[in-house]
């Protein structure tokens, strides 16, 4: 049997364990059954957001799996917990299927981290047989579909996606060396496999332009402008004949005068098409659906005339409609959001807009002149000078009612007005309430002052008095009277203490007279 599995092998052939040629042997042998799994791990990339879909697209990263055809097996009732990194997930095969059998569910299958594979141990197959190529030599693109052709492993399939994960080497008419990048993500770096195959060189088989242009009415085409292009409608051709793609460059396209007609002929030169075929292809068109950001080019307003502090809906419109041409005919489509300031509002087209896509939206900026006062006109005096603090003020009282007396202007006004209640620095800043209609509330103003308690200034320090001395003369039988120090009524400041100790004018006691 070995024997038989080697020459089949020499010749590029590979046997399924379910095959007549082994029919003397167990046919089950290798088969994977599944009601023989309890649990099991799987190797995941990304396991934030764990899906059926993410599960069944890496159906070869659950342990035990590694050998199946992902295209034998049918995933249901799955059940995650990202937070434990778990899932349960039910587990069937399908109907003749040749390398798993049986079922299992609610199969407990915890995550782990993705360990990098050798490609030896995933391309399993390394002669992919007759490869049908367009050139000399085979594409990527096409050694990578006959790779995925001939080897079924759904970490395999994953990891050619990834360009940056695999480089081709050495490629020539009948092999190539597959090798993993030092990017790579999926497979072990610089691990590689050599690679076998033939090629077939499509032959160059005219065919026919009616034979690959099926659908030659091709129903309604968006447009850009006020008329179709070549590109738009042979882009929509294409889509409709996929046929054609692969013959495009050997057609030309022109229209047929100002019908919405296209003729498609086949070129002079043409190699795989049969010489002066021509085809009428039929449209209608439909302008496309034009972003907002397209058709707004100047997003700046200038200077709005307002009656209050910002301008209303209608005046931004009237304003961008203005200065945009060709935008009158989209203007029932745009709204103006919520939001509006004295500087920018944003524009957005309607949910239901069929000209414009709905939802784009772009920002536009301006200024204002508005006919409402502004602090800067109503407050001139901005020292407000010694002021007294208002117990339990947290409206800013303290600051409004000086401000009011030396700025009269501003006293109708002063309820409009936001003033913080913390004096600690001398000085406040003074706004306008968003919600006042009377002043313009883009505005504010800076003032300053002094505050004092109950409105009386701390006294100078007054310096201690030199206590007078007052002594009696040395030959005198009545005593001086002491000479009284006090403060002028009207000062300020002490009066120097007077020395009595002797008079004035005499260097001699005063003698009393004898009677």
């Amino acid at each position: 049997m070995k024997k038989l599995l080697s020459i089949l092998a020499s010749l590029g052939v590979t046997a399924s364990v379910g095959s007549a040629v082994v029919a003397c042997e167990d046919t089950t042998k290798g088969i994977i059954k599944l009601d023989k799994l309890k649990s099991a791990e799987f190797e995941a990339k990304d396991s934030k957001t764990l899906t059926i879909e993410s599960v069944n697209a890496n159906i070869n990263s659950i342990s035990g799996l590694e050998g199946i055809n992902p295209n034998e097996v049918t995933l249901s009732n799955f059940k995650t917990n990202n937070a434990d990194k778990k899932f349960t997930v039910d587990i069937a095969a399908k109907a003749a299927s040749k390398t798993v059998s049986g079922k299992v569910a609610a199969l407990n299958i915890s995550v782990v981290e993705y360990k990098k594979k050798s490609l030896i141990d995933l391309v399993k197959t390394l002669d992919l047989g007759e490869i049908s190529i367009k050139d000399k030599l085979p594409t990527s693109e096409e050694l990578v579909g006959a790779i995925k052709a001939k080897n079924y492993s759904s970490v395999l399939n994953n990891g050619l996606d990834v360009k940056e994960d695999y480089a081709f080497d050495k490629i020539t008419e009948n092999g190539a060396i597959l090798k993993a990048t030092q990017k790579s993500g999926y497979f072990i770096v610089d691990s590689q496999v050599s690679l076998t195959y033939k090629v077939r060189v499509e032959a160059d088989v005219q065919k026919n332009l009616s034979d690959l242009i099926k659908v030659a009415a091709i129903g309604e085409v968006q447009i850009a402008g006020d008329k179709p292009t070549i590109e738009e409608i042979s882009t929509a051709l294409l889509a409709k004949n996929p046929d054609l793609v692969k013959y495009k460059d050997q057609v030309e396209f022109k229209f047929k005068g100002d019908e919405n007609k296209l003729i498609v002929s086949v070129k002079k030169d043409a190699k795989n098409l049969v010489a002066n075929g021509v085809v009428e292809v039929s449209f209608t068109t439909k302008k496309a659906p034009k972003k907002l950001d397209e058709i707004i080019i100047v997003k700046n307003l200038e200077t709005i005339e307002v009656e209050k502090s910002i301008p209303t809906e209608q005046q931004i419109l009237d304003s961008l409609v203005a200065l945009n041409k060709g935008l009158e005919v989209f203007k029932n489509e745009i709204v103006v959001q919520k939001g509006i300031t004295t500087k920018s509002a944003i524009v957005a087209a309607k949910d239901d807009a069929t000209l414009l896509v709905p939802k784009t939206s772009v920002k536009l900026e301006f200024s204002v002149n508005s006919k409402l006062p502004k602090l800067s006109s109503l407050i001139k005096q901005t020292d407000l000078g010694k002021i007294e603090e208002i117990e339990g003020d947290n409206n800013g009282e303290t600051v409004k009612v000086p401000l009011a007396k030396l700025n009269p202007e501003i006293a109708n006004y002063i309820n409009e007005l936001v003033i913080s209640p913390d004096y600690s620095e001398g000085k406040s800043i003074i706004k306008v309430k968003d919600s006042s209609e009377k002043l313009f509330i883009d505005d504010q103003i800076e003032v300053t002052y002094q505050i004092i308690e109950n409105n009386v200034e701390p006294e100078a320090p007054v310096e201690p008095e030199t206590p007078v001395n007052i002594a009696k003369p040395a030959d005198s039988a009545k005593p001086v009277a002491p000479v009284n120090v006090s403060k002028p009524a009207d000062s300020a400041k002490p009066v120097a203490p007077v020395n009595v100790s002797k008079p004035a004018d005499s260097a001699k006691p005063v003698v009393s007279s004898n009677s």
